[in-house]
């Protein structure tokens, strides 16, 4: 199929079912708007804990959808294994996304064996897959923030959320080198994903979606300080990417088969969070104030001071599109928070 035929939106689909799994959650929910305002006709099947479609925020839009079915992991799992569903592609989004998640046995059930079981039927049925690795899997930064392949086996993850995302990559390099893999599939290491849709994840949230909430409450953001000698109180860095950059590299990989593989998604720009509230206080167009607080000492152990993707190898995979800057984030993220 050439690049043309694949990206265009007013190609007949198909009738076969697309998933997304997560699709309760922050960027499952904003993916499947996407994809459904571009072909309500092609039939989508989301997945997810049923009540997440009826509480959360980022799930609204789903109320005018019509002709689309929802499963529960559970059920989507059993049916997808007897072969029960006609599927084109999976969006493999769901997880435990909890970077203060203590449970190994939950997060190993939910984050690698429910994982492993969705590749291997897509192997089985020839199924193309699109799954959700992280950031987290790359640690302190020990050994850069490189996803060639022969780097992914050295990584340290700091927190249990991050191994579990870590063993799901290295089951699918093996299953590479046993060549047991879907028609088509990528991975994809999420860096900082911001955007509408968060509300539901709490003290989980972007920092963000914490500077709207505590601007609009108090007038000032609370940054926490810095633990590490070199690094400046605000100076902390992190690759923050809006959340519609993420929704359109994956439909791009969907949609013109890129080069398989696992890939970065991020902007290639490590940003302080200082930088981060100053771009919040422009959308909201109030005056930059700001205090500090210590980095609770359960996250110390475990915090990231620095991340910035390399985009090399998603570039040569023949992804070309550019990633909103910071500040234009902030003023559509906040256009939609503030009508909430």
């Amino acid at each position: 199929m050439s690049e043309t035929q694949a990206s265009n939106p007013s190609k007949t689909p198909s009738k076969n079912f697309t998933v997304i799994t997560g699709a309760g959650g922050f960027i499952g929910a904003r993916l499947a708007t996407k994809l459904y305002a571009r072909a309500p006709q092609k039939p989508l099947l989301l997945v997810d804990n049923m009540e997440y479609f009826s509480t959360r925020d980022c799930c609204e839009s789903f109320q005018q959808f019509r002709g689309v079915k929802y499963l529960s992991p559970a059920d989507f799992i059993i049916q997808l294994q007897r072969g029960m569903l006609a599927i084109d592609e999976i969006y493999h989004l769901g997880a435990c996304s909890r970077t203060d998640e203590t449970r190994e046995t939950f997060l190993l059930e939910n984050n690698l064996r429910y994982s492993q079981q969705i590749w291997e039927a897509c192997c089985k049925q020839s199924i193309n897959l699109y799954y959700a690795s992280s950031a987290a899997t790359y640690g302190a930064g020990e050994h850069g923030f490189d996803d060639d392949h022969s780097v992914i086996p050295k990584l340290k993850p700091t927190n249990l959320y991050g191994w579990s995302k870590q063993k799901f990559d290295l089951f699918v390099l093996e299953e590479i080198k046993k060549k047991q893999i879907p028609p088509h599939w990528a991975g994809f290491k999420f860096f900082n994903v911001y955007g509408p849709g968060e509300s539901h994840k709490g003290s989980q949230a972007t920092a963000m979606l914490h500077a709207f909430n505590q601007y609009t409450k108090n007038g000032i953001m609370k940054l926490f300080r810095s633990h590490k000698d070199g690094i400046k109180d605000g100076e902390q860095k992190r690759d923050f990417v809006y959340v519609d950059d993420v929704c359109k590299a994956l439909m791009s990989f969907a949609d013109n088969h890129h080069t398989d593989g696992i890939y970065n998604i991020g902007t290639g720009k490590a940003q302080t969070f200082l930088a981060l509230t100053e771009a919040a206080t422009k959308a909201m167009e109030i005056e930059f104030k700001f205090d500090w607080i210590d980095t609770p000492e359960k996250l110390r152990e475990h915090y990231q001071y620095f991340t910035e993707a390399k985009l090399d190898r998603l570039r040569a995979a023949g992804y070309k599109e550019s990633f909103t800057s910071l500040e234009d984030g902030a003023k559509s993220f906040y256009k939609e928070w503030k009508k909430l």
